[in-house]
């Protein structure tokens, strides 16, 4: 998932450097005209940074123009339709004492059920443009005057012949040097005048600059050129639509391809002025600027957006992308099915919408304090987490979090998985824990039964001889009061006695599921010898605890860890009895182990364990005991590890055999 994760942020890197390395102006804005994302070029056409525009509305950034904008963006969310070559003018900060003229066309963003939720702008500074022009038309209504003015005084001077044969070469001459004037000015630029019959589309003039197609400029001037090189994908769109405009005498621009001499493709944005005569276009005349860069970025766009999403559907988790306010931009439709929605149904609303009420209150305190310090968190990394239905019923989820970037705003991709089958195994693997540890006890208890009737016997045996001795002093002629109160103590304490045996005896057989409390290791273990005392003593085993003064308490379920300490004592006393010496001892160290757990050791005299089989000690079903099931360690270390400790065995020099476990202390010590 980490890897998916990896290759949707570089995905969308791709994307935010491809928008910034655009041409043009560019910009999205949501339904309140406000930034949601704008590349650098458009930026410095407005004067101002990207971090001052995004949030910010258009009245807020560029105040001089933004009445002739929100307008015509109102005109797009309202119809949901596009808006073409809508031009601007006015001033912006970044040009405080000048006209800009600004082109943009914008379309809307729509979700699939036609709501328009952004408008993707692309704005062109026409400036230059327009004051060529200017300066095209400023010429030529010029050159028309003086031509006009030689006229009439040609006229009015026909007397002076020679005069205005002299006037009419100086106004040749100065028309020529205005003509030059200007197509060097036309010339000096990377835009690519021309000039062609509006009937033929045969160029009259096209500037130098054309040759980035790679054709002679004189082939331009070939009857057909224009036609001949569209794409053939473009050429009927693009002439029937230039008719068109023409034959209604309107200026217009438009987008095509035209194929270069090494048979590359050109996006051409073709800028266009008719001349009409008598209602009927003669004269085309124009711009053609070069776009290729601009529409591969496009195309680059669109494709790494439609590889995004494709990624984002094809994940086997939920995915869900929020915004910084915890507004879901965008779901996966294993989201919806998972969350019981329809498509489209939770864009736009709030994340909390699928959290449990209890705990909406924290997770906004928790988003909140994310957004200013977002960070990775893998899957897994909080525990007991939990989504609500749209049905409200809750089920159980792991959550991966991390930040992104989309479209130039910094949101969080969440992928959420459902864990409801993960759970029930996980009870029912409880459960099965709970079984085996209980019939490793029942096994454990089997074992002791001669010494548990050892221990019942000295208790009965002395109440019966007490109750004899009573009954007697009682027939006495004279009883002693004193003697029978005393022995009627002894009678007591003896019951107290053999019930203790048989209370623990009970409550180890019980089954139950963990029950952690705090308890004190050295009573626990003091507890549990006179259950092993007779097999000790048949087995001539002397038992030795020591226990490191002031030992805090641990946090446990004391039955189960019980149940431990019962199993390692009789592994012991078992390996002293097999081994070749008669008899042996067993130490039980209790002490602390760094700041925050206890150590028990239990370390014998007995044979030890072959060292090729160290290692599977722990395994379940492996025993060295003729008769053993070889659960009882295999069971401790479940028990061990589920109160988060761990178990270890070693053997000793130069004979026996130590098995350590470490426990946690109290949550409240640990603290």
């Amino acid at each position: 998932m980490s890897k998916e994760v990896n290759e949707l942020s570089s995905q969308e890197l791709e994307l935010a450097h491809l928008y910034q390395a655009a041409q043009i102006g560019l910009c999205v804005t949501d339904t309140d005209h406000r930034y949601v994302r704008i590349n650098q070029q458009l930026c410095d056409f407005n004067g101002k940074s990207i971090e001052e525009h995004v949030g910010r509305t258009i009245h807020e950034m560029i105040p001089h123009i933004a009445d002739q904008i929100v307008s015509m963006f109102q005109s797009v969310i309202d119809s949901a339709k596009p808006i073409l070559g809508h031009e601007v003018r006015g001033s912006t900060t970044a040009h405080s004492n000048e006209e800009r003229i600004f082109l943009g066309d914008h379309y809307p963003l729509c979700s699939k059920d036609g709501k328009v939720l952004y408008v993707h702008t692309m704005v062109r500074d026409i400036t230059k443009q327009r004051q060529a022009e200017t300066l095209l038309k400023q010429a030529n209504e010029e050159l028309e005057t003086r031509v006009k003015q030689r006229t009439a005084e040609l006229e009015n001077l026909s007397s002076q012949l020679g005069e205005e044969v002299k006037e009419r070469k100086l106004a040749a001459v100065a028309a020529r040097a205005d003509e030059k004037h200007l197509r060097h000015l036309l010339e000096s630029t990377m835009i690519i005048p021309w000039e062609a019959d509006a009937r033929t589309w045969k160029f009259t003039y096209v500037g130098p600059q054309a040759a980035f197609l790679g054709y002679p400029i004189d082939r331009w001037y070939d009857q057909d050129f224009w036609k001949n090189h569209v794409h053939p994908e473009d050429m009927e769109a693009a002439a029937k639509f230039s008719a068109t405009k023409s034959s209604k005498g309107n200026n217009y621009d438009f987008e095509y391809r035209m194929i270069g001499a090494d048979g590359r493709e050109f996006w051409i944005h073709d800028l266009v002025s008719v001349d009409s005569a008598e209602g009927k276009p003669c004269f085309l005349r124009g711009f053609m600027i070069d776009i290729t860069e601009q529409k591969r970025t496009q195309i680059k766009l669109k494709k790494s957006e439609e590889t995004f999403r494709n990624l984002l559907q094809a994940s086997p988790d939920g995915v869900v992308i929020v915004d910084r306010d915890g507004m879901i931009l965008m779901t996966n439709e294993q989201m919806r099915r998972m969350f019981g929605y329809a498509e489209m149904e939770l864009e736009g609303s709030s994340i909390e919408q699928l959290v449990p009420q209890d705990t909406r209150g924290k997770h906004q305190t928790y988003r909140s304090k994310y957004a200013h310090n977002p960070t990775t968190r893998p899957m897994g990394a909080v525990a007991d987490l939990h989504g609500k239905r749209k049905d409200g019923s809750l089920f159980p989820v792991d959550i991966c979090i991390g930040p992104m970037n989309l479209e130039g705003e910094n949101v969080t991709a969440c992928f959420v998985r459902d864990i409801t089958g993960r759970k029930r195994l996980e009870e029912e693997e409880r459960r099965l824990r709970v079984e085996l540890t209980h019939i490793s006890r029942v096994t454990a208890m089997g074992e002791l039964v001669g010494s548990i009737a050892h221990e019942l016997n000295q208790p009965l045996a002395a109440i019966l001889a007490n109750a004899q001795a009573a009954l007697r002093f009682m027939k006495a002629d004279n009883p002693n009061e004193q003697e029978i109160q005393e022995i009627l103590q002894d009678i007591v304490s003896d019951d107290k006695r053999a019930d203790q045996v048989i209370r623990r005896l009970r409550t180890l057989m019980q089954k139950h599921s963990a029950n952690k409390e705090s308890i004190q290791l050295d009573e626990l273990v003091n507890e549990l010898l006179p259950l092993i005392r007779n097999e000790a003593i048949a087995a001539k085993v002397e038992i030795f605890i020591e226990a490191a003064p002031n030992l805090p308490p641990v946090e446990a379920d004391p039955i189960q860890l019980q149940q431990v300490i019962m199993n390692l004592l009789l592994n012991a006393i078992d390996a002293i009895r097999t081994s070749e010496s008669a008899g042996g001892q067993i130490c039980v160290v209790l002490s602390s182990f760094r700041k925050n757990s206890t150590k028990v050791a239990i370390s014998d005299t007995g044979r030890g364990i072959p060292e090729e089989n160290i290692s599977e000690v722990f395994t379940a079903f492996y025993t060295t005991k003729p008769k053993g099931l070889g659960m009882g360690l295999s069971v401790c270390k479940t028990i061990i590890e589920a109160h988060e400790g761990t178990i270890s065995v070693e053997n000793l020099d130069p004979q026996g055999c130590c098995v350590s476990f470490i426990l946690p202390l109290k949550s409240t010590t640990a603290l």
